[in-house]
């Protein structure tokens, strides 16, 4: 036998009995500091590294855009506002989780997951385009971002 068995052997049944509760007790206590939590760790960095690149990427969709000569004067509206909408959101990395048209000039958005300054970088490059912000509402998701409800309209020109 091993010395740890024969350490085990000698002890009273009721050690015996508190060192298996103990071991039931410490077995998911150790598992947890050494598999999940540094696993949730590394999805929140994973998360916010996925956050950071879709703001660094909108930012850089609209610097190109403007440098490209886009905005008021160089963009038209020439689809529907709802696929266009849909479009630009594509482009600056945002998924949409509503896009309900109302008519040909007013559409009703939803984002699930965004960061703010990102949101309103892609609010201010759909305003040089043409498009107004009938309202707008940013809510705290709990994720470390936000939650975006948009109606946008037609501007007038």
């Amino acid at each position: 036998m091993s010395p740890l068995a024969d350490w085990y052997k000698a002890r009273s049944r009721r050690e015996q009995l508190m060192l298996g509760v103990m071991a039931l007790v410490a077995v998911p206590v150790i598992g947890w500091f050494l598999m999940i939590a540094p696993a949730l760790g590394w999805h929140d960095k994973a998360r916010d590294t996925y956050l950071d690149a879709t703001e660094r990427y909108g930012r850089a969709v609209l610097l190109a855009d403007r440098l490209e000569g886009g905005g008021a004067n160089g963009v038209r509206i020439t689809q529907p506002l709802g696929d266009f909408v849909a479009a630009s959101a594509a482009q600056a990395g945002f998924a949409l989780t509503r896009n309900i048209p109302d008519g040909d000039a007013r559409v009703d958005i939803g984002i699930a997951q965004a960061r703010p300054d990102a949101v309103l970088g892609w609010i201010a490059q759909l305003r040089a385009a043409g498009v107004g912000v009938e309202s707008v509402r940013l809510t705290d998701n709990g994720e470390g971002g936000v939650a975006v409800d948009l109606v946008i309209i037609k501007a007038n020109r």
